[in-house]
C-alpha cells in the first residue's frame, strides 16, 4: 500500500486519480471557505477522489457551527449527506469537531 500526500485545493477541481483514494484528511480548512456553496463544493470535491467506501477525515471547529449565523451543525450534517458521505464516528472537544465519514453509503 503507498501513502501519499496531496497538497493544494486545484488538486480538486481536476480529475487527479479521481476515484482512487481509500483516505482524504481535510482538517481546519473547510472554515477558512468564505460561504456555505464554497464549503459544499469542497466536500463534493473530496469525495469525488475516494474510491466507494473510502474514509474522509474532517476536523472544524465547533464555534463555526455552533455560532455562525451561515451554517450550523444541521446544514452541515445536510452538505455531508448530499455530498454523499455517511457518519461512522463523531468526537467532539471544546474545541473541535473531529469526523470519520465513509463515502459510497459504506
Amino acid at each position: 500500500t503507498e501513502a501519499r500526500r496531496v497538497d493544494g485545493v486545484g488538486r480538486l477541481n481536476s480529475d487527479f486519480h479521481t476515484g482512487s483514494y481509500d483516505v482524504v484528511v481535510c482538517a481546519l480548512v473547510l472554515n477558512c471557505l468564505p460561504d456555505a456553496a464554497a464549503r459544499g463544493r469542497m466536500v463534493a470535491g473530496l469525495v469525488a477522489h475516494l474510491r466507494p467506501g473510502g474514509l474522509c477525515f474532517l476536523v472544524v471547529p465547533r464555534s463555526c457551527l455552533e455560532r455562525s449565523a451561515a451554517t450550523t451543525p444541521a446544514r452541515f450534517d445536510a452538505v455531508l449527506r448530499r455530498a454523499g458521505l455517511v457518519e461512522l464516528e463523531r468526537r467532539a472537544t471544546p474545541r473541535l469537531l473531529h469526523l470519520c465519514l465513509a463515502a459510497g453509503g459504506a
